[in-house]
């Protein structure tokens, strides 16, 4: 009989919290496109898990769940394996699904990774594993892109390890097309691909692989065609695109040439209307793409459908060490980047975070200046988190700094970890803040500054809009 193995991406149990849930944007669409929208994306690591299996074991039967979509239905499926995929937040719900499938399919394996393991030795979070470990058979740490052979293997022999880790580092030269034709497409807001893997400026609170890796230009076209062809043969319009990873923020000559390459092989596939593909995409950079090296991608980005991109600018003080340079030349920097994007008819949503120990007390104000100055109608105001498997929870674990509190705190809007000044002086400041950047007085003036960079006619108004409102949601339960 063929292999019967479930893919799962738990649901979030304080949805409410998540900035990226944009929950007024997905009901206002529901309504105007007259079907349901329940999730702005969907998990991109399990269509590739699946393909990736298929490719080791032939004979299988291969389901892919949502919960944030659809719920388990634990009387009908009937799973020999369990693959979870789970980032902290989820971390709860997965214990629960497991102990669910546990007691109605007690023969059945199962397996749980994801971003709450990291890209770390087991040695390292060896008590997360341990938690974990109460709940599942085997944990899966890092990529598992090279992992599913010797998985497959020892779940067929019975015999499967207590940990699986990735210490061969994935390449990206093969093309490797995820299973999309396994998701409700028609169910998501935009779709989700990755142009690279790993990030090579090693962050203290990034779970993302330091391993910076580019897909060849040529495979990411294969992979936007396979999708629309998967979208048009179930008759599903095509949707805007969100490359969810790091490649457009390339630090080394080689890598600017490949990113280039795949912005010409975007403009390409645009003019030939692939499926009659009008092609538009959001993505992320570095606040470097203000700078004169990166004039050309920015062009080609521009050119390619760019709607929006997202500029991590996180903390001035943060980058004041790390770069070496003055505060207000770090701000100058940031306000010419967000300048030069919005000059191409690219509008530039800012994400920010607060809590960095090097932090003066001034950043609450500052970041608020920061923020109307520039413009910035989107913006994004997060609490640096220690997640498990970063530099920044070791850190804090071996300082005794870390606060015992559940994991679904862990959700970027709570202090988990006790800053070096008082804990709830900071949490109020963070909670004042949110309030008065999602101000509708102040995100009207800060319209009308964008405007003089750029004409509001090459903004979607109506999905900005609904992103507002999105966030004034989330605030107004913050706070």
């Amino acid at each position: 009989m063929a292999l019967e193995i479930v893919l799962i991406s738990p649901k979030y149990l304080k949805k409410e919290t998540l900035f990226w849930n944009l929950s007024y944007a997905l009901e206002e669409t529901s309504k105007m496109w007259r079907q349901p929208i329940r999730s702005p994306s969907y998990p991109l690591a399990l269509p590739l898990i699946a393909s990736l299996i298929q490719k080791v074991k032939k004979d299988c039967n291969i389901q892919i769940i949502d919960e944030n979509v659809h719920p388990i239905d634990f009387s009908n499926v009937k799973p020999d394996l369990v693959c979870i995929t789970a980032n902290t937040l989820q971390i709860e719900r997965s214990f629960q699904i497991a102990n669910e499938f546990r007691e109605k399919t007690p023969e059945a394996k199962i397996l749980l990774g994801g971003a709450h393991f990291g890209n770390s030795k087991d040695y390292e979070i060896i008590e997360i594993i341990k938690e974990a470990l109460n709940y599942v058979d085997s944990i899966v740490i890092g990529e598992s892109d090279n992992l599913w052979e010797n998985i497959i293997n020892d779940f067929e022999r019975k015999k499967l390890e207590d940990t699986y880790t990735c210490d061969n580092i994935p390449q990206l030269d093969k093309l490797v097309l995820p299973c999309f034709d396994l998701l409700p497409l028609e169910l998501y807001l935009f779709r989700n691909l990755q142009a690279s893997r790993g990030c090579n400026r090693q962050c203290s609170f990034c779970t993302v692989n330091p391993n910076l890796r580019l897909k060849p230009a040529d495979n990411v076209i294969e992979e936007i065609k396979h999708l629309r062809t998967i979208e048009h043969n179930k008759n599903i319009e095509h949707r805007s695109i969100f490359f969810s990873d790091n490649l457009l923020n390339p630090l080394n000559h080689s890598e600017l040439n490949k990113a280039k390459e795949l912005m010409e092989k975007l403009i390409k596939y645009k003019e030939k209307r692939y499926l009659q593909d009008k092609l538009t995409w959001d993505g992320q950079v570095d606040s470097k793409i203000g700078m004169k090296e990166f004039d050309e991608l920015l062009n080609l980005m521009a050119r390619s459908g760019a709607q929006r991109l997202l500029i991590g600018f996180e903390n001035f003080y943060f980058y004041k060490d790390s770069e070496k340079i003055s505060l207000s030349q770090m701000k100058k920097n940031f306000l010419n980047a967000v300048k030069k994007v919005r000059e191409k008819g690219i509008d530039v949503i800012g994400s920010f975070m607060i809590g960095f120990d090097e932090e003066a007390d001034s950043i609450f104000d500052e970041t608020y200046d920061f923020i109307n100055e520039s413009g910035l109608v989107l913006a994004q105001i997060t609490v640096l988190t220690p997640f498990p498997g970063t530099s920044d929870f070791r850190r804090f674990q071996n300082e005794k700094r870390l606060l015992k509190c559940s994991w679904n705190k862990y959700d970027c809007t709570n202090f988990v970890f006790s800053p070096l000044e008082s804990i709830n002086n900071k949490q109020i400041q963070y909670y004042k803040l949110l309030k008065k950047i999602y101000d509708d007085t102040n995100i009207e003036k800060r319209k009308r500054k964008r405007q003089e960079h750029m004409s509001s006619e090459a903004i979607n108004l109506f999905s900005e809009e609904l992103i507002i409102k999105s966030f004034q949601r989330v605030s107004d339960y913050l706070i």
